[in-house]
């Protein structure tokens, strides 16, 4: 006769239930990104000469996953999951020059000081803001321009 121990096997049920209520906690009570009514948004508001800035860059191939109907220029900043660099606003403000309208995709953010929005916020007149779960979309015009005003 095989002698049974039980505290392995009440050990690995207290460590398989602790992991199912974290996994429950983690991906149960979080809100899920809500990237169809985001690019929805988009699709009603940007036109082939806005530019759309996604931030994170990673986020840009989700939002076309549901929107694939403009010809709006994009710019991902950063291109990958890693901090600002002093070139990526500085490539940032490049790009809004001369634009009539800029949408800022903001998700995933790693940029705590916001100085994406801050260099934006210099450059162009914030129009609109409408969030999503777990995504900001921010519009911007020229300060000097009638869009601005609307």
């Amino acid at each position: 006769k095989v002698a049974v121990r039980p505290l392995p096997q009440i050990a690995l049920g207290a460590i398989l239930l602790l992991s199912l209520y974290s996994l429950h906690s983690y991906y149960g009570t979080r809100p899920l990104e809500d990237w169809k009514a985001a690019a929805a948004h988009l699709r009603d508001r940007a036109k082939p000469d806005d530019l759309i800035v996604f931030h994170a860059g990673f986020t840009r191939d989700t939002v076309y996953w549901y929107y694939n109907a403009t010809d709006a220029e994009q710019l991902a900043v950063p291109p990958t999951f890693r901090p600002l660099k002093p070139e990526d606003l500085e490539q940032v403000q490049q790009s809004v020059k001369g634009r009539k309208r800029v949408f800022l995709i903001y998700s995933h953010p790693n940029d705590p000081e916001e100085r994406l929005l801050r260099a934006l916020n210099s450059t162009m007149q914030p129009r609109e803001f409408i969030g999503f779960a777990c995504i900001d979309i921010f519009e911007y015009a020229p300060p000097d321009s009638n869009e601005s005003q609307k």
